[in-house]
């Protein structure tokens, strides 16, 4: 019983399988932080309310193995990061967003580079031929 104990405390933490679609500006078509609600654009500073009934659908009917005992769960929850707790076996666990990245090549190598998308520019370096790489998402 000491082990179910220690188990069900365990501070676990799973990654959603839905991909958030990117969205973007409206006024400058700059890409804007991911997820529902309202943001601010990076570039211009407009302020965009973003809905995507569908991802909130998704996530909702999200289909999750328990840590503890693989058990299938229906996450339930239409928001991310949320916290759930395993009907069978009492484990509880908190799924967060999945981190979306995109796949870029190196202009120097041609290395196949994966980033995490994120708004605005940014200043990388090849770890193959060390060249550095600008990218604006």
């Amino acid at each position: 019983m000491a082990e179910e104990e220690i188990i069900e405390e365990a501070n676990i933490t799973i990654s959603s399988n839905v991909d958030i679609p990117p969205t973007y500006c409206p006024k400058c078509d700059a890409l804007l932080p991911e997820g529902p609600g309202e943001k601010k654009c990076g570039s211009c500073s407009a302020k965009v309310n973003v809905k995507l009934p569908s991802l909130e659908h998704e996530w909702k009917n999200e289909r999750i193995a328990c840590p503890a005992c693989s058990k299938v769960l229906v996450a339930g929850i239409g928001a991310r990061p949320c916290k759930l707790k395993c009907s069978s076996c009492n484990q509880k666990f908190t799924l967060t967003k999945k981190i979306m990245k995109s796949e870029i090549a190196c202009p120097g190598c041609e290395r196949k580079l994966r980033v995490k998308r994120t708004p605005g520019e940014k200043l990388l370096k090849c770890p193959a031929c060390e060249k550095e790489i600008k990218i604006k998402f």
